[in-house]
């Protein structure tokens, strides 16, 4: 994130988004029953984050999944 802060306009920032996506899912993945809801959570924003602001993007199918993965595992966790 900080990279994105640092370069704006870089040709990398897509990539930058897709890692951060990709970190907050396995953070979620490997947090305890208790904080995976409010880490799951964070996925999704993230995957908002990326959709706004690279809606046609290369990396689309695969944020899609973690946002679709996401999304289900909070409909089965305690809140």
């Amino acid at each position: 994130r900080e990279a994105m802060k640092s370069y704006p306009f870089s040709k990398y920032n897509e990539e930058y988004q897709m890692i951060i996506l990709r970190a907050r899912f396995e953070y979620a993945e490997r947090s305890t029953l208790g904080t995976q809801p409010e880490r799951y959570r964070m996925v999704l924003d993230e995957y908002f984050n990326y959709k706004n602001t690279f809606s046609n993007g290369k990396y689309m199918p695969e944020a899609d999944r973690y946002y679709k993965k996401a999304q289900s595992k909070i409909d089965v966790l305690p809140s």
